[in-house]
């Protein structure tokens, strides 16, 4: 498995389910019409973590801003040939 590219794909994973969780939690709060300190908080993060989560696992399948969207598997295909 060539390394660099398995870096590449996997800070582009981490990018996208970072912008998904903040995306998540802005839409969240956006949804509460009170004051920031009486936000629920822990309800906010848990929901922003299982976004990131599944946003990883979605990306497994394949990384648009990676070379021609290569998933993961492919990438570990792509070194043993």
């Amino acid at each position: 498995m060539d390394g660099s590219k398995v870096i590449y794909w996997l800070v582009a994973a981490l990018v996208r389910a970072l912008k998904t969780a903040c995306q998540t939690a802005v839409a969240l709060i956006g949804t509460e019409m009170v004051a920031i300190t009486s936000l629920d908080w822990t309800q906010i993060a848990a929901v922003s973590a299982t976004a990131f989560v599944l946003s990883v696992l979605t990306s497994i399948a394949g990384v648009p801003e990676v070379q021609e969207g290569e998933s993961l598997p492919k990438l570990a295909k792509g070194a043993k040939e």
